[in-house]
């Protein structure tokens, strides 16, 4: 099991600039000098329509590399995650037998049209380690987070965010984000300090 430290955030309505449509953002927080840096690649396939083999996508990741841990698609759909090393008792159980994450977001981007559809795979899917992961659908302007595990899929908004802690990660109107980790105030102030300075300014500069 491969579970990528990272953060994450995904911002609508007012918090972005002018009501700009959903933005979301990746960051890739892992240690610089290992080998990945040397060797990124963007992949777009294009599957013949009328194939069954999914619609436009496009692959964030590196040379040789067929799972997805960020990218989009044709349907404006947008997928990332964060590896859990500080999970809490919430996280339930994890397990070493199931479908690899990386295919399950790989599946998202390739084959699912709403956000509702990428609900229904995670719910559905056999599950494995501790993760957060987070979905975009561009159409509804809509943005959620998943607490997954082999035991545990649960979904949030900015209404019901967690882990729920004023003081480093507090809820903050149409946006969900993560810093790092689930347990993580270090970097998950940071990220909410930012988030709440620029708020209602949040574009693609930024």
């Amino acid at each position: 099991m491969l579970a990528s430290s990272c953060s994450m955030m995904g911002a609508w309505g007012t918090a972005t600039e002018d009501g700009t449509p959903l933005l979301a953002f990746r960051a890739l927080d892992w240690n610089t000098d290992g080998p990945f840096k040397d060797f990124p690649q963007v992949t777009v396939y294009h599957p013949t329509p009328g194939s069954g083999n999914g619609h436009a996508f496009m692959n964030v990741g590196w040379v040789g590399w067929i799972g997805s841990i960020t990218g989009m698609s044709s349907m404006d759909m947008a997928i990332c995650e964060i590896g859990v090393s500080f999970p809490d008792d919430t996280f339930g159980q994890e397990s070493r037998l199931g479908i690899p994450f990386t295919y399950i977001l790989r599946d998202i981007l390739q084959f699912d049209v709403t956000i509702d559809d990428s609900i229904s795979r995670i719910v559905n899917a056999d599950r494995t380690c501790d993760l957060i992961l987070g979905v975009g659908d561009g159409k509804l302007n809509e943005f959620r987070s998943v607490q997954y595990s082999h035991s545990v899929a649960r979904f949030f908004d900015d209404k019901n965010l967690l882990p729920l802690n004023e003081t480093w990660h507090p809820r903050i109107p149409d946006t969900v984000y993560h810093g790092m980790d689930w347990l993580c105030p270090g970097y998950s102030v940071v990220l909410a300090n930012q988030i709440k300075e620029h708020h209602g300014g949040i574009n693609a500069d930024i």
